[in-house]
C-alpha cells in the first residue's frame, strides 16, 4: 500500500526565536479584570462574541438586545461598565440609551462600539461621558484595552477605528 506524502514549505526568516514573550503580543492576563459588564447589541452573533470576550477576561456579563432592556437592567442591577452598540434596531439608539443611563447613574461608564465610523451620535455620547469608541469589527486586544482603560483609569474620549 502506497502512503501519502506531504511536502511542507515554510518561509525563511532572519528573526531569532526566543523563549521570551514578544512585548507587542496580547497577553490575556494584562487585560483581565473584575466587575460587571452589560453588553448591549441587537445583533445576536455580535452580542455573543462580545459576551464571550468579556467573560474570558474575568468579568461578570449580562447581555441585552435593546436600549430599553439595558435601561430596565441598569435600573435594577447597576453595571460597572456598559459595552454599548450605537445602532439598536427599532428601539431607542445608543445615544438616547446612554443619555437615560446617566440620568439613572451620572457616573455610568461606557465603551461605545459600532460598525460605522465616528458620527455625530458617537461624538455626543463621548461628550456625555462615555470613555471611548471602538469600531467594529474590533480585535480582542482593542476591546479588552478599551474596557480595562475605562474601568481602571476612567479614560475618556478615545477613538479606535
Amino acid at each position: 500500500n502506497p502512503g501519502v506524502v506531504f511536502e511542507l514549505k515554510f518561509p525563511v526568516t532572519k528573526r531569532e526565536f526566543s523563549d521570551e514573550p514578544d512585548p507587542t503580543t496580547l497577553t490575556l492576563p494584562s487585560y483581565q479584570g473584575t466587575g460587571s459588564i452589560l453588553v448591549v447589541d441587537d445583533e445576536p452573533h455580535l452580542r455573543d462574541i462580545a459576551s464571550e470576550i468579556v467573560k474570558n477576561l474575568g468579568y461578570m456579563v449580562t447581555a441585552v438586545t435593546s436600549g430599553e432592556e439595558a435601561l430596565a437592567h441598569i435600573a435594577k442591577c447597576p453595571a460597572d461598565l456598559v459595552l454599548l452598540d450605537m445602532i439598536l434596531g427599532d428601539g431607542i439608539g445608543g445615544l438616547e440609551t446612554y443619555q437615560k443611563m446617566i440620568e439613572l447613574n451620572p457616573r455610568q461608564k461606557a465603551v461605545i462600539v459600532s460598525g460605522y465610523s465616528t458620527n455625530e451620535d458617537v461624538r455626543k455620547t463621548l461628550k456625555l461621558g462615555a470613555c471611548s469608541f471602538v469600531k467594529k469589527p474590533y480585535t480582542i486586544e482593542k476591546i479588552s484595552k478599551a474596557i480595562k482603560d475605562c474601568l481602571e483609569n476612567g479614560a475618556r474620549h478615545q477613538v479606535q477605528e
